[in-house]
């Protein structure tokens, strides 16, 4: 069998098995490295049912999706050093304090559990 065999039966097995989860479709930036062209050919890297994120807009930062098992240092960081107002008053960037309360921030926030398909170069 194939690797490509292997990966679209894992695909499809997610898919059956939950048949209610939205479907995300997740591209490396080397699939897209320019916009000279209306159409990007991929390949099938991966698929894995995650909790994604990516309602950061009241914060200034919409473009960036968060994927919970590979991303959560990064918002964690994000929240403790540049959205300690988010935080309340009088907790300082970067504080011990302003990491204690991101974690608890960002482990509120309304996750979607998905499965995603993450597409790579051919």
């Amino acid at each position: 069998m194939s690797k490509i065999s292997d990966k679209t039966r894992e695909f499809a097995n997610l898919i059956t098995t939950n048949p209610d989860l939205e479907i995300v479709f997740m591209v490396d930036y080397e699939v897209c490295v320019c916009d000279d062209w209306h159409w990007w050919m991929g390949n099938l890297h991966s698929t894995a049912i995650e909790q994604i994120y990516n309602g950061v807009e009241d914060w200034g930062d919409s473009e960036k999706v968060y994927i919970q098992s590979k991303d959560m240092e990064c918002l964690i960081y994000y929240i403790a050093e540049y959205q300690n107002e988010k935080l309340g008053e009088g907790v300082e960037d970067g504080s011990d304090l302003a990491y204690e309360l991101a974690e608890k921030v960002a482990d509120s926030l309304p996750w979607r559990k998905v499965i995603v398909v993450y597409i790579g170069t051919i």
